[in-house]
């Protein structure tokens, strides 16, 4: 996955939320002033003459956020939210990677020693989440949450292999690159807050299991999956945790 492809699936979540924005606003038409007798529609209630009535406007039901905790992994976190009642929600995240490691010089075995060089590892992610509120209502108060993640994974490097036959060496030098495909699960509790019902403030954490569903050579163990040392293989399969502090504005 490349920047330029990233850049468009961000453009297709905000026009989500563009669209869900249109309804919202159309909500909103119906939270205004009138007077008795001068019903704004025809399911309006009938107030005395002269009876000022406001009517409550509706609760923010969309919301942008982007994850402060991203770039402690050097990467980008976004997030659409999208409150279908008071105690329902759906959630989007995109997540994109760049990360430039390198290790240092390989073990001995038969013989032949390797370095590696130019480690990038590229990441990207996909997030659809179901929130449940257990407190407040539509994008406020403590919730429980279950979701599911894809993730794309290229790791790439250049190798210099030394291949000794007695006195003399042989370097090689070539250029790799492992590709890798996970889904994973899991569930989260959090607590999102409004701020003068504008901007957010959500925090969460939960456990997630990742399942490697494809790469382009054959892994038989954990000690054969290649992704930079800085990269824990909790990413690629197994039990790991999810968490994030978000910020974001609601609208």
């Amino acid at each position: 996955m490349t920047m330029k492809n990233f850049i468009l699936l961000l453009a297709f979540i905000m026009t989500l939320s563009v669209i869900a924005d249109a309804q919202t606003d159309s909500a909103k038409q119906n939270a205004t002033m009138y007077y008795g007798n001068t019903p704004t529609s025809p399911t309006t209630p009938s107030y005395p003459p002269n009876t000022k009535v406001l009517r409550r406007l509706p609760d923010c039901r969309n919301n942008l956020k982007l994850n402060l905790l991203s770039p402690f992994y050097s990467n980008l976190s976004v997030f659409y939210q999208r409150a279908l009642d008071e105690d329902n929600s759906f959630q989007i995240g995109a997540s994109y990677m760049d990360f430039s490691g390198v290790f240092g010089s390989g073990s001995s075995s038969s013989g032949i020693d390797y370095e590696k060089s130019n480690e990038v590892t590229k990441m990207f992610s996909i997030t659809p989440e179901y929130r449940y509120n257990l407190t407040g209502q539509y994008l406020s108060g403590v919730y429980f949450g279950s979701f599911l993640r894809y993730m794309n994974i290229n790791y790439t490097f250049d190798k210099s292999q030394y291949i000794y036959s007695g006195s003399s060496s042989t370097t090689v030098h070539t250029s790799e690159s492992y590709q890798y495909n996970t889904i994973g699960l899991g569930v989260l509790v959090g607590s999102q807050l409004l701020y003068k019902r504008k901007i957010s403030f959500d925090a969460f954490i939960g456990p997630v299991y990742n399942i490697m569903v494809s790469s382009n050579h054959n892994v038989k163990s954990n000690n054969d999956i290649n992704i930079a040392s800085d990269i824990p293989t909790l990413f690629v399969r197994g039990y790991g945790i999810r968490a994030g502090i978000c910020i974001g504005f609601a609208y």
